[in-house]
């Protein structure tokens, strides 16, 4: 047993040379503790017994600095927890703030052809919403005020919703609740390779969603199909060997529509193509009626906060045969195109 002692006391002599400088505070115990020399000493020598009580029972070297040991994993486990929240602080500077936005606001990222926003899309939890094409390469990471860890959105929900009257997919995903506090949120947005960081100054509950939507745009004016003539704000376009006309005009109504007019109505169509989309409008209202000529007539159209201005696709189809006119959209009070066939005077 002595000479167990005494290699002992060499082993910490030798070991202290090395480790003499690895000294970790223990706030609880208000102690230092050389973990180093420690957990060295335990793989040397821990099955080896240092004392022997009158009954036989042993007492190792492991036993001897258990509590010392415990104390040391303690110590290890809170730095690692602060590596960890340094860690977040530093992922926290890495990205600079692209914009702050208020409640309802909107921000465009231009480089990608995606847009941001906060709106009261839902009636409760706290959501987000993914729209368009790259949804499915688009992730999202909601801070709540004051707080480092990203809340979880465990619940996921795919759907197709009408836009202002463009059908896009969408990806919901959120976590339920009745109330989440107001304050200054941060998002963090990801899309594909690209990061983005986001403040949402929050002073209304019911404002409750984060949107990303990234639709699938083309270059201003960029038609895929011949361009039979040019359409401009109020005035009708004859269209040759018929009784047809085809124009923008205004309808002072707030939403946007198509009107067509004509015996043969039911077989007359027109499609509207936004400046740089690729898919015509899908309206969301339709009604027919009768005017006071006798004529039937069909309006279509759309409801939205406004519409964008630049060059619309107009295409319409008649006696089977579809023509493509270019529409520079400029004035906002100009919402509707018509299509009207007046019917030619009999002899």
């Amino acid at each position: 047993m002595k000479r167990l002692l005494l290699v002992l006391l060499l082993a910490l002599i030798a070991t202290a040379v090395v480790a003499a400088q690895d000294w970790r505070y223990d706030e609880e115990n208000r102690l230092y503790f050389n973990c180093a020399l420690i957990d060295s000493l335990k793989a040397d020598f821990g099955d080896k017994a240092i004392l022997k009580f009158a009954d036989g029972d042993l007492f190792t070297v492991a036993e001897f600095f258990d509590w010392s040991l415990e104390a040391c994993a303690t110590i290890a486990s809170d730095e690692a927890a602060d590596a960890l929240v340094d860690a977040g602080a530093s992922s926290e500077t890495a990205l600079e703030v692209s914009a702050v936005l208020n409640d309802h606001d909107e921000f465009t990222l231009f480089d990608i052809g995606c847009s941001v926003r906060v709106a009261d899309r839902f009636e409760d939890n706290l959501n987000v919403s993914l729209a368009g094409r790259l949804r499915e390469e688009t992730s999202v990471d909601v801070y709540l005020p004051g707080e480092r860890e990203k809340i979880d959105l465990p619940n996921v929900r795919h759907e197709e919703i009408n836009i202002y009257g463009i059908e896009t997919p969408i990806r919901n995903e959120w976590v339920e609740g009745d109330s989440f506090p107001l304050g200054l949120y941060r998002f963090d947005v990801q899309i594909g390779d690209s990061a983005y960081r986001f403040e949402w100054r929050r002073a209304d509950d019911a404002v409750n969603t984060i949107i990303v939507s990234c639709l699938d745009l083309k270059a201003d004016g960029d038609f895929d199909v011949e361009i039979s003539a040019e359409l401009s704000d109020g005035a009708l376009y004859q269209l040759e060997d018929s009784g047809c006309h085809v124009g923008a005009i205004n309808l002072e109504a707030e939403f946007f529509s198509t009107v067509v007019s004509g015996t043969d109505s039911d077989k007359m169509i027109v499609e509207v193509t936004y400046p740089q989309m690729s898919t015509p409008v899908r309206m969301q209202h339709v009604e027919n009626f009768i005017s006071d000529d006798g004529l039937p007539v069909r309006i279509e159209w759309v409801e939205a906060p406004n519409f964008p201005t630049g060059a619309y696709l107009i295409s319409v189809t008649l006696n089977e045969q579809t023509l493509h006119f270019r529409w520079d959209r400029q004035d906002d009070a100009y919402r509707t195109i018509v299509l009207t066939c007046v019917p030619a005077e009999s002899d």
